[in-house]
């Protein structure tokens, strides 16, 4: 099977710049994740995200 490789998102873009420019840091690191276990956790997750932000 080859290999596919896709193009990088914006997103994904600035995040290698950073490293780039500040190696080793946490500046473009992820701090967490959730793991949803249905749709419906998905809008109670995102309501109570947004709450806690507010």
């Amino acid at each position: 099977m080859k290999d596919v490789y896709y193009p990088l998102t914006y997103a994904q873009k600035r995040i290698w710049y950073t490293e780039q420019f500040y190696p080793g840091t946490s500046i473009s690191t992820l701090s967490g994740f959730t793991k949803l276990k249905s749709e419906e956790g998905i809008d109670s997750f995102l309501l109570e995200t947004i709450k806690l932000y507010d």
